[in-house]
């Protein structure tokens, strides 16, 4: 349901979820991030430390907290629980990729600009090992290629089954603007 934006039924889903076995961590995490989607950031704050209590080494609740709330002393203790999951054994390297990402932000937070730069660098090394090298004459081939094949101005017609896209940076009211388009009675969302 989230991931379709179909949110009421998404927060049901999660509930009942909760109600059947109540601190069911994937439930409370998906629930805090529906919490994000609307700004909730208290609440959403709420339960990720709610699943911190019943596992401490869940390492995607760390990343959420530490990137939705400004801390500002190195010696919180969310940031020692990052520092050891970040070590641990059975942290993924996507994991790993997003804690050193969260301990960049927070030491920039702090103020400590060499410690965050030394996570960010560890964090995008993590991220090219993943994501493969970058050739940037082979992006701007994609780009190229993509342009092409959808020449601007795209002829709209009326009463067609054509998708429309739509594209945007995190943040950028992409998702706003889908839902807005959705509520139209001739438009539907997929």
């Amino acid at each position: 349901y989230s991931a379709q934006q179909r949110h009421v039924e998404a927060r049901a889903a999660l509930e009942l979820a909760l109600a059947t076995k109540p601190g069911y961590v994937p439930a409370l995490y998906n629930l805090g991030l529906l919490e994000e989607e609307f700004s909730h950031w208290d609440q959403a704050r709420a339960l990720f430390r709610q699943i911190l209590e019943i596992d401490p080494g869940y390492s995607d609740a760390m990343v959420r907290l530490a990137n939705n709330q400004l801390i500002t002393d190195s010696s919180d203790p969310l940031v020692d629980l990052m520092k050891k999951a970040l070590i641990s054994k059975t942290t993924s390297h996507d994991q790993r990729e997003a804690l050193n990402f969260a301990l960049g932000k927070v030491h920039d937070d702090t103020g400590d600009y060499t410690k965050a730069f030394t996570y960010y660098q560890q964090a995008n090394f993590a991220g090219s090992t993943r994501a493969g090298e970058y050739f940037a004459g082979k992006h701007e081939t994609l780009i190229t290629e993509l342009l092409e094949a959808f020449p601007l101005p795209l002829a709209i017609a009326a009463n067609t089954d054509r998708p429309v896209f739509i594209c945007g940076m995190f943040r950028s009211g992409s998702t706003l603007l889908a839902q807005m388009l959705g509520a139209h009675p001739d438009l539907t969302s997929a």
